[in-house]
């Protein structure tokens, strides 16, 4: 959250603090009318204390802000959804044609235009993306014990929102363990994904994704990615 905020996150916590400030001088003003130990120097201290505590309990509790009817889902539309939770991923690879080239066969292709689907080879995968103030990871796991991936874990994630129209993507480079391997296989290799928010669901985000898998020997992967969340989130 705190890359699409930015510099206004900050500008509207310095704002805060000095409206804080005059409100509770002009109230220690009043006071000292009455009571003359009250100073107007304890304004500044307190507003700095009651400013601080503000901005840290938005860091740490920002996902209550965003269940609060009406100003939940104006911060999602101006900022960013809360992604937080489960997913079932579902990847289509171009694993296959690779597998023909390695084999000295040459690929076969229904069409002209986009890969079919079955012309890929699909992967289900179990997701979870983790969310905070200041970092954002995806991490996907095998939906069985003994699948090809091992572990996924995200390396870097930025968050963008683009054009008047405000889409909402996720950029992220990741590192993948693979348990099972082939014999052109890599232990450990980098990828990187591109996903976009469904614009008529926050439940959905799709893309694509690349790697460096064996690319030396030019079997590097890529394909469609797509993220959905369980209901039970």
């Amino acid at each position: 959250m705190f890359q699409l905020a930015g510099i206004k996150w900050l500008s509207g916590a310095v704002a805060l603090g000095i409206l804080i400030y005059l409100g509770l001088e002009l109230l220690f003003i009043e006071l000292s009318k009455c009571w003359s130990w009250i100073s107007t120097n304890w304004a500044y201290r307190l507003a700095v204390l009651i400013t601080a505590g503000l901005v840290s309990a938005v860091m740490v509790k920002w996902r209550l802000f965003w269940k609060i009817p009406m100003l939940g889902p104006w911060l999602a539309e101006k900022l960013f959804p809360d992604l937080n939770g489960d997913y079932e991923v579902t990847i289509l690879s171009n694993w296959p044609i690779i597998q023909n080239l390695i084999s000295g066969e040459p690929p076969k292709f229904e069409s002209e235009g986009p890969l079919l689907s079955n012309e890929l080879q699909l992967v289900k995968l179990n997701g979870r993306i983790e969310q905070t103030f200041f970092r954002t990871s995806v991490i996907l796991t095998p939906l069985v014990a003994n699948g090809v991936i091992k572990e996924s874990r995200t390396l870097s994630c930025t968050l963008h929102k683009e054009g008047r129209d405000g889409v909402k993507r996720i950029s992220y480079v990741y590192e993948q363990e693979n348990l099972n391997r082939d014999e052109t296989d890599e232990e450990k290799f980098l990828g990187a994904g591109d996903l976009r928010l469904d614009p008529k669901s926050d439940a959905v985000l799709s893309g694509k994704f690349w790697t460096n898998r064996a690319w030396h020997k030019g079997y590097n992967t890529a394909g469609n990615i797509e993220f959905r969340k369980l209901k039970n989130n």
